[in-house]
């Protein structure tokens, strides 16, 4: 007689099925933050080159000059620019909702209090569906929608890097208690990127509509560049912190199974045909 739940191992072993491919965890947010990085320069360089009269105009006219335009501008004002970047963007759109689904399943994982884990999550879908707003309705198209969507995103961001910080420390706390005086901490480097990042970002937020007020109100030169420059700069952080996500799951793997025993079967036997007719040419 079989014991209790000996076929069990045979039934995950078929459930399990043939390993096809395995990708590291920390590939996903480094890919997102490559691509990103591209749009953005990419838009910017295309703006200057082909459209920079128009891009740095604002409604002062020429009696303030401007030399760096905004990212509204850049990436929503003109063509190719705007085009080219919402085509890249969106490949990644599936890239950022697969490290949302990570984060959720790390932070359970560490057992960390759902006090933070469910307005950190419930932040950062605020901060990707304002980041859609932005991305894929210009200024020139939709310009309150665009403002709004620009300052929730920023806003998100902001609330979700303060929580994402907030439950990691509270998870290093949770393991420093279990382990003894010494042990080495996986996300001591993770925890350090991502207070710089917060900390540069949170210097930069008050200073950006204090900018933007003024040269509303007054004729300077360069004062809305200024503006643009803290913008972009921030911009950059934000894909930063996403980065850091690399050395958050630096120690996990996804794993692509194939399930169905008549594909696994069928790609064995045409694997096998493929080598032994190779030996016979080779003969």
């Amino acid at each position: 007689a079989k014991r209790h739940g000996e076929g069990d191992d045979s039934g995950a072993r078929v459930q399990q099925g043939r390993l096809l491919h395995v990708v590291p965890c920390s590939f996903i947010p480094v890919f997102y933050s490559c691509v990103a990085y591209g749009s953005l320069g990419g838009a910017l360089a295309l703006a200057i080159l082909l459209h920079y009269e128009g891009v740095v105009k604002t409604h002062w006219g020429r009696r303030a000059p401007e030399w760096l335009p905004s990212l509204s501008a850049a990436i929503g004002d003109y063509t190719p620019e705007r085009l080219i970047f919402r085509m890249t963007m969106s490949l990644v759109c599936a890239t950022r909702l697969v490290l949302f689904a990570l984060y959720v399943v790390l932070f359970r994982m560490l057992h960390t209090s759902v006090y933070l884990r469910v307005p950190m999550h419930a932040a950062d879908c605020v901060r990707m569906a304002a980041a859609l707003g932005w991305i894929f309705f210009g200024s020139s198209e939709y310009h309150d929608f665009h403002v709004a969507s620009t300052g929730v995103y920023f806003g998100g961001c902001m609330v979700w890097f303060a929580l994402v910080i907030a439950a990691l420390w509270d998870a290093r706390r949770r393991m420093a208690r279990r382990h003894a005086p010494g042990w080495v901490d996986p996300f001591a480097a993770s925890y350090r990127m991502k207070m710089i990042v917060f900390v540069a970002s949170l210097c930069l937020v008050p200073l950006m509509p204090w900018l933007y007020l003024r040269h509303q109100r007054n004729c300077v030169a360069g004062l809305y560049s200024q503006y643009c420059l803290c913008e972009w700069v921030l911009s950059v952080l934000n894909v930063l912190f996403d980065l850091s996500q690399m050395l958050d799951l630096q120690h996990f793997k996804l794993q692509l199974h194939c399930v169905t025993p008549s594909l696994t079967d069928f790609a064995t036997n045409h694997n096998n045909n493929t080598t032994t007719a190779a030996k016979k040419k080779t003969l």
